[in-house]
């Protein structure tokens, strides 16, 4: 039986999460999904999004 995750598994700061869906905003080869998992986990911390 698998175990669900109730915790997050970033392990990665604010500044650093920011500072890398910036940068993969702007990759075209990047897959929409990470920048969704990004947006998802920036909301979840409730950062602003630039």
């Amino acid at each position: 039986m698998t175990k669900k995750m109730t915790h997050t598994f970033w392990k990665i700061d604010n500044d650093d999460l920011l500072d890398l869906y910036e940068k993969a905003s702007r990759v075209q080869e990047i897959s929409p999904q990470f920048i969704l998992l990004i947006q998802n986990e920036l909301q979840r911390r409730k950062l602003d999004q630039k």
